[in-house]
C-alpha cells in the first residue's frame, strides 16, 4: 500500500482518490493526498518545535497516521497491528503514536475534512510523544491537550471542525468553528470564572464551548507568555497540579491569570467576525 515518510511522520493513504469538495466532481489522487498530508504534518511539527523549543532528542518515534477507504480495512489494520478493534477511529498516544481512520461519510469523506482531521491529531501526537512520552489529557492537562489540538488546526485552516469529544458529540459544532468573536462575547458577558473549572477536566469531559475556551487560553499563552508551554508540559507530564504549575511559570495565581487572559482576549479578538486584532505580546516570563 502507498506509504510516505517524512522527518516526523509515517503516513499511509489506502484510497485511490478522494473528493476535493462536497459535490464530488473534482478529485485528488491518493498519492497527491499523501504528499499534502505530509506537508501539513511537517508544518505543524515546525510550529510545535518553535513553540516548545523541541530538539531531536525530545521525540521517541515517528507519528504513524493511516487513512483507509473502508471501515473493514480500518478494522483489519487495527486487528493486525494493534490487536484491537474500535467502533470509530483509533488513536494511540504516547511513546509510539498511531492514528487510524477511514473515509467515513459525512465526517471524513473529502480532502479538506481529512486534512483538518490529520492536522488536529498530528498536534496531539507530537505533544504526547515529546519529552516523557505520555498523554496529558487525563493527568491534569486536558485544557492544554484540547487547546493545542484546536490551535494548530485553526492556524492552518482558519476554523476548527474537530473536537476532542466522544464521537457521538460531533453531531454539533460550536459557532461554525470560528471562535474569536464568540469567545470574546462569552467572556465579556459571563462573569463566572472559567479557568478553575477547565483545568480540572479531562480532555473528553470538555464541551464544545469549552473546547473553544481552551483554544483561546492556549492562544493567549503563546502570545503573552512565549516559551511557557514547554515548561507547563514538562511539569504536567510529571503529574504536577495544573494550578501550581500555572502559578509557578506564569507568575500569577489562577484568579489573576483569568483576569489577564480575559483582558488579552478583549484586546485581541473582535466582537464580531473572526479576524484577529493586533494583540499585545505582554511581558516574557
Amino acid at each position: 500500500m502507498p506509504r510516505l515518510e517524512t522527518k516526523r511522520f509515517a503516513i499511509a493513504v489506502d484510497v485511490p482518490e478522494l473528493a476535493t469538495d462536497g459535490n464530488g466532481k473534482k478529485k485528488l489522487s491518493g498519492h497527491a493526498l499523501a504528499h499534502q498530508l505530509a506537508r501539513d504534518g511537517e508544518h505543524v511539527a515546525a510550529l510545535v518545535a518553535e513553540h516548545y523549543a523541541m530538539t531531536e532528542m525530545d521525540y521517541r518515534a515517528k507519528m504513524r497516521m493511516w487513512l483507509w477507504g473502508t471501515l473493514e480495512t480500518h478494522h483489519k489494520a487495527q486487528e493486525i497491528f494493534q490487536g484491537t478493534i474500535t467502533g470509530g477511529d483509533f488513536k494511540l498516544l504516547g511513546r509510539d503514536p498511531v492514528f487510524s481512520v477511514w473515509t467515513e461519510a459525512p465526517w471524513f469523506d473529502t480532502v479538506p475534512k481529512v486534512r483538518a482531521l490529520f492536522v488536529h491529531n498530528a498536534a496531539h501526537m507530537l505533544h504526547s510523544n515529546a519529552y516523557q512520552p505520555n498523554w496529558v489529557g487525563d493527568i491534569g492537562g486536558g485544557w492544554l491537550d484540547v487547546g493545542l489540538g484546536a490551535w494548530y488546526e485553526y492556524e492552518l485552516f482558519g476554523r476548527v471542525q474537530n473536537y476532542c469529544l466522544e464521537e457521538s458529540s460531533l453531531l454539533k459544532g460550536y459557532e461554525n468553528g470560528q471562535w474569536r468573536g464568540p469567545v470574546r462575547r462569552q467572556l465579556e458577558r459571563e462573569k463566572e470564572l472559567f479557568l478553575p473549572g477547565l483545568i480540572q477536566k479531562r480532555t473528553g469531559e470538555l464541551t464544545t464551548a469549552e473546547n473553544a475556551l481552551c483554544w483561546a487560553f492556549y492562544d493567549y499563552l503563546l502570545a503573552a507568555h512565549p516559551g511557557a508551554v514547554r515548561k507547563l508540559t514538562l511539569d504536567i507530564k510529571q503529574k504536577k497540579p495544573a494550578r501550581e504549575v500555572l502559578a509557578q511559570h506564569l507568575g500569577m495565581n489562577i484568579f489573576a491569570l483569568e483576569d489577564a487572559w480575559r483582558a488579552w482576549v478583549s484586546e485581541s479578538y473582535p466582537l464580531k467576525g473572526d479576524e484577529p486584532r493586533t494583540p499585545k505580546k505582554g511581558k516574557k516570563k
